[in-house]
């Protein structure tokens, strides 16, 4: 009984991984309008989105790709032009084995029209945000993530032909607006945040909030930090009984404890070391006639 069950578990469970349309998303890390639009779906399909330079490919974010390859994660989406993530870091994914698929146009706003159509073909309400600035894009991903819309980019009171004709494409009959920006678009409704307050609290006082922490994320965005905990599942059980008991003891730990705490030899603790450091998971300082190791990201 318990094995038919979860037979069954693991069978829904691979049917709503075959029907994800993709696996990972990669954006440039210094351009926010590229993560903003990714935010819904991703949120939505519960993947993860990376960030490189737009030429080269980070080393660290090649190491987490491995890992999520190894975890027979295939599918990665590229949001942006050739200038945003270059060819030669999409030959690079392909290399890796990953099936790679690139959405752009030729301008941020024509892209995201294109992701719009291509990953919310169903949706009839949409986020409208001035490309031009930065200052309303937190406030904009958590209304996209709510009401699992696409956000649409317009030129100040301006809306691009490419995203007018996504609009009219997709029917869209609802559009939120949390720009200062002025539009009219006939027989499709037009609700202002501000005038509504989403999320039930102070306007003033989200809208400062909301600046920084998008500061914070800018912030982010610009040095490369990670932003999700990595899955148990990218680990080897023997990788991650030594995180688990270096977790168990704070964090942190001497390299000469983990024999006794693991019953692994003193041979295949430092090899399984070696290999988690080289991945950035773990890190380790000379302490005494030991090494003390040290975890730099956070798991679940």
């Amino acid at each position: 009984m318990k094995k038919s069950l979860l037979m069954i578990v693991i069978f829904f469970w691979m049917l709503q991984a075959d029907l994800t349309q993709y696996d990972i998303i990669l954006v440039r890390n210094d351009l926010p309008h590229d993560w903003a639009i990714a935010q819904s779906y991703a949120h939505k399909q519960k993947i993860p989105i990376l960030s490189t330079s737009p030429d080269k490919l980070d080393p660290n974010v090649e190491k987490e790709l491995i890992g999520y390859k190894n975890a027979g994660f295939k599918k990665l989406l590229i949001i942006g032009g050739e200038k945003a993530i270059s060819i030669e870091i999409q030959e690079r994914l392909n290399d890796m084995g990953f099936i790679t698929h690139r959405i752009s146009e030729g301008d941020r706003y024509g892209t995201s029209a294109r992701v719009a159509l291509e990953l919310f073909p169903e949706s009839k309400t949409a986020i409208i945000v001035n490309g031009e600035s930065i200052n309303d894009l937190l406030i904009a991903e958590r209304l996209s993530i709510r009401t699992e819309s696409p956000i649409l980019l317009v030129k100040n009171d301006k809306i691009p032909e490419t995203v007018m004709n996504t609009i009219k494409s997709l029917g869209i009959n609802k559009i939120y607006v949390v720009s200062d920006v002025n539009i009219s678009i006939p027989n499709i409704k037009i609700e202002k945040i501000k005038d509504i307050e989403p999320y039930g609290k102070n306007w003033t006082m989200l809208a400062l909030i909301s600046m920084i922490i998008a500061l914070s994320i800018l912030l982010a965005i610009y040095i490369n930090l990670k932003r999700e905990k990595i899955p148990y599942v990218l680990l080897t059980s023997d990788e991650e009984k030594i995180i688990r008991t270096i977790e168990m003891n704070g964090g942190e730990i001497t390299q000469d404890k983990l024999p006794a705490l693991t019953n692994f030899s003193r041979p295949k603790i430092s090899r399984l070391i070696s290999e988690l450091v080289n991945r950035g998971i773990l890190e380790k300082e000379p302490f005494g006639k030991t090494q003390k190791i040290k975890i730099k990201r956070k798991f679940r």
